[in-house]
């Protein structure tokens, strides 16, 4: 449809999201309310039930503004990978200085995860003895081990809102070792660097991007 007539494609988009089309998944259940007995009964159940949302009296007669802006943002692109040397820069080892600015940049009362040892032990382990972490975390991005106690994490449920934490009103949230988010700030760090230098990502990721906003 893109290739055919990309404006007919992007209002076919905006459609799926107003207020006149339908909303939810495809049905899965018969007119007797039983579910498809094969995949291409279930595959022609999916058709049908999309082919009506895409329905031409539903479809948005005006193309929005700006259209040109639209079609560029839903080209395909190209595959795109790092240079050799930027995966070299990414994996080489972890120095004395990163794992030191990594912890410091860190918020100083978060919560620690299963060990319960937290980021200002971190630090101050690391002013005693800044070969320990620097080793560990070498010994990582060489071998691809985390080992399983870096990965696990407490999860805890926290209101969403102020007030009670029910249900309705409460999200996960998991804490991780210090250890752990301090090794991935590290590599963040790294890939931020790679994508401002090489800014060749998919044209509709804006977001977390260095220089670049979602609007």
């Amino acid at each position: 449809a893109y290739k055919e007539d990309p404006g007919r494609f992007l209002r076919m988009i905006l459609k799926a999201g107003s207020a006149e089309g339908k909303g939810g998944a495809a049905a899965e259940l018969d007119a007797e309310g039983h579910p498809p007995d094969t995949p291409e009964a279930y595959k022609e159940a999916v058709k049908n039930d999309y082919e009506s949302r895409w329905h031409k009296k539903a479809m948005i007669l005006e193309p929005p503004t700006n259209l040109q802006w639209w079609i560029e943002l839903f080209k395909l692109n190209n595959g795109w990978a790092p240079p050799p040397e930027a995966w070299a820069d990414i994996l080489r080892d972890v120095t004395e200085r990163e794992v030191r600015e990594a912890l410091a940049r860190g918020n100083q009362n978060s919560a620690p995860g299963p060990s319960g040892i937290t980021r200002a032990t971190w630090l101050a382990t690391h002013d005693t003895n800044s070969t320990l972490l620097v080793e560990v975390m070498n010994k990582i991005l060489r071998t691809g081990d985390w080992g399983q106690k870096l990965m696990n994490g407490l999860i805890y449920a926290i209101p969403k809102k102020p007030g009670r934490c029910v249900i309705s009103n409460a999200r996960p949230i998991c804490l991780l070792e210090t250890f752990t988010k301090c090794l991935t700030r590290i590599i963040k760090d790294r890939w931020n660097k790679i994508i401002s230098e090489h800014p060749t990502v998919e044209r509709a990721q804006t977001a977390f991007v260095p220089g670049v906003d979602i609007m």
